[in-house]
């Protein structure tokens, strides 16, 4: 049986763009893309009109691409090659439909792939195991022992055998070379089953040889293997020229040669321009065509030299008899006359096992998982750490049950365990990104499904998820002296592991509709923020404004908190006789001072919430791999924000082109950030201080830490600049970490400024300059010393999924002993020191103190009589005016130390090994 051919024909493509107005408006820098955002608004709001210049990129071309030859696109940078390979693959934006080609193919699956001048691969792969896991994402049931032997043949022929079972590296870890990485891209599309290739700058990086080398291959397996191949090339050497079979030469959007190779230099001489003996053919067909260096090919005696512009070659070539010879298929295969032409048997209709992908996808990830085994370890370690940690803080020696006092120690330690283990979970969002572009090439090339990646990642997830909660709970339950009921230790288990499989699938979603590590980072970190803040425990559901009510219900800490909480206060130890607000016992006391549900029956159907959470998150992950395109895209001479294609010819044949789509071209990104508002009294008769506590507690730890974990990704791709630069002499150390630092204080400035224009008279906070001051002063103290903390943890770490591992044990730290899940009184001695060493503990000290240190308004405490803010503040939280002071000049000495500690990292640490 004969493999289908494919020939392309393409009719009046047209391609052009709306380009905002103005030299510099179409830089995509900081203030462009505000004012353009801002515009847009006020376009949408018919304020004011978008001013923008219409350009064409592509200018209603014509032509046929006939299979079992191999196809060069010559043209000057900004010509619209990648455009027109993007076209032709059906690769343009998802609302530019290919209904402008005519595809004729026997064969209606797999026909057209594009591959751009893109080397993503996975680092700790094989160069092997990469092409063999491609051969297995492509693999058909008709075809399996060709590729297979594609398979050996691209390994041979492309030069990568020596480097077979070499992992294939990054820019930290040495691997094979950029020329094999190529190369290894090359065989991933090769070993596949499509029929027509569309490749745009594929020598980039390359010396000529092996430039040749790889044409040389491909030409092979265009002639032997009836595939139609397309190649855009820059400054192709004579020997390669002579390679293709046909060329396409692209000026300005126009086509202005498509046909043999042999006639190309015979076209232009009937014009008046002659190629000199010596010239490489491919450099005379883009000069010829400059307005700079087109005189100096002129020959025709009898009539002066005038310009001939693009326009003139166009109309030349479409008038030429050249053209018509194309148009009319007088043309032949370069292998006509070997083959037999066999009809294709229907019977044997070609397709894809989705087992097979299935089982291709998950063996990678199994693979990946023994390789990136480093980071499980420390994950591993990370859990118990904390456990063994949290388990002393709250030991049951010092642990009763007969007041709500005592409940409120055991409610926050629940709290606790739910936040480590939904912490846990955002190591999800470095290993999916991690995952994404590689997945966007396959998905383009090799066609492979969002479900299959998807789906592998969270059945491996399952039992890794298994032992860590598992760890946490066998480390924790008793030692903190839990309800001691072998029932509810399983129940206390099944919430926390719910717990955990809802937040790697919200991380992971997160992760990919971000799809770049400081968009995912963002994201993920106010998600954290809006649901903890809205869960109920740090403003109980009766003091949130109505219009926030919804809120409370669409938090998954809603659901885990009442899940684990009922567990705990409905067993039999907490039925101490307490009334409180139709409460008769201390268990259901604490249940109803926190806002939370009393019924049993509302556990099951928590967890169920939780597990349903997982489920719909993990769905709307695949949705997201399957219709998101790729935030990396190529940048042409032109940004664009809007696209237009015209047509006449909507005509498809009896077969389809790829209808994976990608959007062209880049567009700028714009940010918006939507701040959380608090609405809380102040506190007087009938209030809580406990709100404003929580407040304090989440604007000063979760805010400081969405800045570090954005910059973070940033910090960390600039070191491997900084590697290069140093290595070259460009710049010292200092230098570096100056402008480092000194780059984030203006960002920081306005945050703060932001943030605090809004939140402090929100709040209600006593409108006065000192006060405002120091809630001012202590905000940008809190967000310097976490941005250097960012920058230091990457300084310290070989890559960024360790580093985010080390910043979240850190920050657990700093979050538990803050002051506000355990008050610093109620810490035990031995873990005392910790609070005094710990920066956050230190900001909502001064926060706190700050703002309500001198209220002598009477509060009502459960359980106790009624004191004044300023007692309650000394005898529950330890604050007093004696450390004020200290803890301010306490700030500027770790903002300082974690600066040392950067540039000491950035001066002697060097994780680069190649």
């Amino acid at each position: 049986m004969e493999a289908a051919k494919v020939e392309v024909r393409f009719e009046d493509v047209r391609v052009e763009a709306d380009v905002r107005a103005g030299r510099r408006r179409a830089l995509p820098t900081l203030l462009n893309s505000t004012v353009n955002a801002a515009q847009d608004i006020a376009a949408s709001l018919r304020v004011c009109t978008k001013r923008k210049e219409q350009v064409k990129i592509i200018g209603g071309v014509s032509g046929t691409i006939r299979s079992s030859r191999m196809t060069l696109v010559l043209g000057a940078p900004g010509s619209g090659k990648t455009t027109f390979l993007r076209a032709l693959a059906g690769k343009l934006d998802p609302s530019l439909k290919v209904c402008y080609l005519h595809i004729t193919s026997n064969n209606a699956f797999g026909i057209a792939s594009f591959r751009i001048e893109i080397n993503k691969h996975f680092d700790k792969i094989a160069c092997n195991a990469s092409l063999v896991l491609s051969a297995f994402f492509s693999s058909i049931v008709c075809y399996k022992k060709n590729t297979l032997r594609m398979l050996y043949l691209c390994k041979q022929i492309l030069g990568l055998s020596e480097c077979a079972d070499t992992v294939i590296g990054d820019d930290l870890r040495r691997g094979i070379s950029g020329g094999q990485k190529k190369r290894v891209t090359i065989g991933e599309m090769l070993v596949g089953i499509t029929r027509c290739f569309f490749m745009d700058d594929i020598s980039t990086g390359l010396d000529s040889s092996t430039t040749f080398e790889i044409m040389k291959f491909l030409q092979q397996t265009a002639h032997s293997m009836d595939i139609t191949m397309v190649i855009s090339l820059l400054q192709p050497t004579p020997e390669t020229f002579e390679l293709f079979d046909d060329i396409i030469l692209l000026c300005e959007g126009k086509i202005v040669y498509h046909g043999p190779r042999e006639n190309a230099t015979d076209f232009f001489e009937t014009i008046g321009f002659k190629c000199p003996i010596k010239k490489n053919v491919a450099d005379f067909l883009q000069e010829v065509t400059s307005k700079m260096d087109q005189k100096q090919y002129w020959v025709d005696c009898g009539n002066k030299y005038q310009y001939y512009s693009i326009e003139e070659f166009a109309e030349s070539f479409r008038t030429s008899d050249l053209h018509q010879l194309v148009e009319n298929n007088h043309l032949m295969p370069t292998n006509a006359g070997t083959r037999k032409e066999v009809k294709e048997n229907t019977s044997h209709r070609i397709y894809r096992s989705r087992w097979n992908i299935f089982k291709a996808c998950f063996s990678r990830e199994v693979l990946l998982v023994k390789r990136n085994s480093p980071v499980h370890i420390f994950k591993t370690i990370q859990i118990t750490v904390l456990a063994l940690v949290i388990s002393t803080l709250f030991f049951r020696a010092n642990m009763s049950q007969n007041t709500v006092l005592d409940a409120n120690k055991y409610m926050r330690a629940l709290f606790l365990s739910l936040v480590i283990v939904n912490f846990n979970g955002m190591t999800e969002i470095a290993m999916t990104i991690k995952r994404l572009p590689i997945f966007y090439k396959q998905r383009e090339v090799l066609a492979l499904p969002g479900w299959a990646l998807l789906n592998s990642i969270f059945l491996i997830s399952l039992p890794m998820s298994l032992v860590e909660t598992g760890i946490w709970t066998s480390l924790t339950y008793y030692v903190i002296g839990y309800a001691p009921s072998p029932i509810r230790f399983i129940q206390h288990f099944v919430v926390l592991f719910a717990m955990h499989q809802m937040s790697m699938g919200l991380y992971r979603f997160l992760a990919t509709i971000g799809r770049t590590q400081v968009m995912a980072n963002m994201m993920a970190t106010a998600a954290l923020i809006a649901i903890c803040i809205l869960g109920g425990f740090f403003i109980p559901k009766d003091d949130l404004q109505p219009w926030l009510r919804w809120g409370y219900w669409t938090s998954p800490f809603t659901y885990a908190q009442n899940a684990v909480s009922l567990n705990e206060f409905l067993d039999k130890r907490w039925a101490t006789e307490f009334h409180y607000a139709n409460a008769n016992t201390v268990g259901e006391a604490i249940l109803r001072i926190t806002g939370l549900l009393t019924e049993w029956h509302w556990y099951w159907i928590c967890v169920s919430i939780l597990f349903g959470f997982s489920l719909v998150f993990n769905i709307l992950s695949i949705f997201a791999l399957e219709f998101m395109s790729s935030p990396h895209k190529r940048q042409v001479n032109i940004n664009h924000t809007k696209v237009k294609v015209e047509y006449k010819s909507q005509t498809v044949g009896n077969g389809s082109a790829s209808t994976d789509q990608v959007i062209l071209p880049f567009r700028p990104l714009s940010l918006v950030f939507h701040h959380i508002n608090y609405f809380v009294d102040m506190p007087k008769d009938e209030q809580d201080v406990f709100n404003i506590l929580g407040i304090m507690h989440g604007s000063a730890l979760f805010l400081g830490f969405m800045n570090c974990s954005i910059l973070q990704p940033v910090v960390a791709m600039e070191r491997v600049v900084l590697y290069r630069e140093k290595a070259a002499g460009m710049y010292s150390n200092m230098a570096y970490v100056i402008a480092q630092v000194s780059v984030e204080l203006p960002y920081m400035f306005v945050q703060v400024f932001i943030f605090s224009a809004i939140v402090y008279p929100m709040i209600g906070f006593e409108m006065t300059a000192s006060k405002f001051f120091w809630f001012a002063l202590y905000m940008v103290l809190d967000f310097m010393y976490y941005t250097l903390f960012g920058m230091m943890t990457v300084a310290l770490t070989p890559n960024i999924e360790i580093a985010a591992g080390l910043s979240f044990l850190i920050f657990i730290f700093w979050n538990v002993f803050s002051g506000f899940i355990i008050g610093r009184e109620m810490i035990p001695v031995w873990w005392r020191w910790v609070y005094w060493v710990n920066p956050a503990a230190w900001t909502v000290y001064g926060l706190m103190f700050s703002q309500l240190g001198d209220q002598t308004e009477l509060i009502h405490v459960p359980g106790q009589l009624d004191q004044m803010v300023q007692e309650f503040l000394e005898g529950y939280l330890g604050l007093q005016d004696d450390y004020f002071n200290l803890v301010t000049c306490l700030h500027l000495a770790v903002i300082t130390l974690f600066a040392l500690l950067f540039f000491l990292s950035i001066k002697y640490l060097k994780f680069q090994k190649r």
